[in-house]
This record gives C-alpha cells, structure tokens and sequence, in this order.
C-alpha cells in the first residue's frame, strides 16, 4: 500500500441533537486519536473530499462532531454510514512490535510448512485477539484465525506474506 494512500479511521453514526452535529465511531487505538488527525476525507461517492470539522466533543461512547456546511438534524442523516479516512502519512510510526491492521491486508498466507492458504482480506476485532480473515485461492469459506502469536507465527512485510497455523480453523 503506498504510504500516502486513505486510512479508514472512523465511520459517522446518527445525527447528535437538531443542529447537524453527527456521532462518530473511531477505530484508532486509543479512541481519542481521532481528533488528532487532519484532514479527514469523506467519499459520497465522487471520489474523497476534505472537509472541515467545526466542533468536537467525547460523548460517553464515542464521540460527536460538527461539520462544516451541515447545518441541521435533515443534512445529517446523509453522513449516517460514511466512513473517515485520512492520509497514511498522517499516522505516526509503530513500534518494532506493532503493526498496523492497513500493512497486513493483502498479505499472501501460508501454514508453518509452506502451503499456500490465500491473502488476508481483512482483520476483525474480536475481543482480546483481532481476527484474520484469510480469503482462499479456490473460491471456499474464508479462514478466521486469531491474531496472536500462538497462531500467527511470522510476518514479513517486506516479502508481503505471514505464517498461520490454521488446523483447527479449517472446514
């Protein structure tokens, strides 16, 4: 993924209150880091624009804002369901044990002895462990693995491929 390609960082709820303001769901770890990002992109549907955040307030779960031009409960309800992106460029660098979710999407899976099992689609979160979700070559179900070292043995981003351990995960 190229370094400046959009991050989805967040997604809008429903409308806050009558005067435009709009819930919005986080996916940045901590929540909070959210605010800190600029600018945040929006598709509705041709292609990502900017747009601008008047107001933002922590809510008890999550958080609530107030964007430019959306003036009222009616314009609101357009946003519902949209995701935010923000330039990779934007997020700070991880730890030598960290990774971010965007890096493992694509990677091409395989079992501890070499079997080529497909590419990570996507990551879910799950509790106490993420869950990798590994789409085969041959068009069957999807394998969920946990992210966890006992089940994730290696990855390497620089050859884009990891090691899972599936037995028990397969049909």
């Amino acid at each position: 993924m190229p370094f400046n390609e959009p991050v989805i960082v967040g997604r809008f709820g429903a409308p806050y209150g009558i005067k435009g303001w709009l819930r919005v769901t986080s996916f940045t770890d901590p929540a909070d880091n959210i605010r800190n990002y600029r600018p945040w992109l929006v598709d509705f549907g041709a292609g990502l624009g900017e747009i601008t955040l008047i107001n933002f307030r922590a809510l008890s779960k999550g958080f609530a804002v107030h964007v430019e031009g959306v003036a009222d409960r009616e314009a609101a309800i357009d946003w519902r369901g949209r995701e935010i992106s923000v330039a990779a460029d934007q997020l700070p660098e991880v730890a030598a044990d960290e990774i971010y979710w965007k890096d493992l999407i694509g990677l091409a899976a395989s079992t501890p002895d070499g079997t080529p099992i497909g590419r990570v689609s996507q990551l879910l979160p799950a509790g106490s462990h993420d869950v990798l979700v590994i789409d085969r070559e041959a068009c069957e179900a999807p394998i969920m693995v946990p992210f966890h070292r006992e089940y994730v043995r290696q990855v390497d981003l620089d050859q884009g491929k990891l090691v899972a351990d599936v037995s028990g995960f397969e049909d």
